[in-house]
């Protein structure tokens, strides 16, 4: 615990360091997020559970894993460091290695620093949508909501930890970045063709299922992956700063 108040602490110079973009960011977002629910979230998840709309199933995913690393500053997200040898990497984190500060307490700000970004933003989104669409909060208790909740937070913590966890660098070229990506859409597209195809709902539609029919099960489990996330990252960035040349 000593570790995370330490880590807490070193998070701050750079939460800090842009006080008005965050404060812009927790002024604007509960407006963004207003937005989104009244026009797009609301209608759609209504109409979701009927036609079976594969668009806020990506939609979710990207607010819990991509958009809260959006929302961080420009000077703090990953840059180019080394251009011989086409190293990505936080310029906050590789200045830091240079200090007598301990790597597990360097990765632990990591991560800090992202929760900030992250969970008050997905907290309030989830709250907006149970508020404002009838067909969740008609047909779900508070306590299967929380169970819901919990489930897509925890994998925002083991799926979406992934942007952080990139703060500690990789060669980034041309090359990797084409293989990347076609990892990535076609990955989303398998993930999301095996829920709507082979099982014939959604993945909202399975999680809502999931945190209806088993609500304590499901947050115990939520609860178990989160941490288990949170164990995994740590050990990759530990790893990864180990086999870095950051000079």
């Amino acid at each position: 615990m000593e570790q995370w108040k330490r880590a807490f602490r070193l998070a701050t110079f750079e939460l800090t360091a842009s006080p008005l973009h965050l404060l812009t960011l927790y002024i604007l977002s509960p407006i963004l997020l207003l937005f989104i629910g009244l026009f797009m979230v609301s209608p759609i998840l209504d109409a979701y559970f009927e036609k079976n709309y594969v668009g806020i199933d990506f939609l979710f995913i990207l607010l819990f894993t991509l958009v809260p690393a959006w929302s961080r500053p420009n000077k703090f997200q990953l840059q180019q460091i080394d251009s011989d040898h086409d190293l990505w990497a936080s310029p906050t984190l590789v200045m830091q290695l240079q200090l007598p500060i301990p790597k597990e307490t360097l990765i632990k700000s990591r991560l800090v620093i992202y929760f900030f970004y992250s969970f008050p933003f997905q907290c309030l989104f989830l709250f907006l949508t149970y508020v404002l669409t009838p067909s969740i909060n008609m047909t779900m208790s508070p306590g299967s909501y929380l169970a819901f909740s919990l489930i897509w937070l925890s994998f925002g913590v083991y799926v979406g930890y992934i942007m952080p966890a990139s703060d500690v660098g990789d060669k980034v070229n041309v090359k990797s970045t084409i293989l990347a990506f076609i990892g990535l859409i076609f990955g989303t597209i398998i993930f999301l063709t095996f829920f709507h195809l082979v099982l014939g709902y959604g993945v909202i539609a399975a999680t809502v299922s999931l945190a209806q029919s088993w609500p304590f099960l499901t947050m115990l489990g939520s609860i178990i992956l989160a941490w288990g996330g949170l164990i995994y990252w740590q050990h990759y960035m530990i790893k990864k700063i180990a086999t870095t040349d950051y000079l």
